[in-house]
């Protein structure tokens, strides 16, 4: 099963705090959003792939926050494993 998440977003309706920041990027409780989600998704085990739709303004932010993160240790699906479009 394929999971997609929708960040194409610009989330001008939280300007200023969104303005250089995609909302799945920004900070709750000490975690970024998009991780909440994340560990949502790693407990429905048949989701074995994920696609980040975003855009081209929040894209290079999305890069680094894959690329940052770490391989999941129980072998789900991490950041890593999202395909950006």
């Amino acid at each position: 099963m394929r999971a997609i998440i929708l960040a194409a977003g610009y989330g001008t309706r939280l300007y200023p705090v969104s303005e250089n920041t995609p909302k799945a990027l920004l900070p709750v409780a000490n975690r970024l959003a998009i991780d909440y989600l994340m560990d949502r998704i790693r407990e429905a085990r048949s989701i074995r792939e994920i696609c980040l739709v975003t855009n081209h303004r929040f894209f290079s932010q999305f890069q680094q926050w894959q690329q940052q993160s770490l391989p999941d240790p129980q072998g789900g699906v991490s950041p890593r494993d999202v395909r950006l479009i």
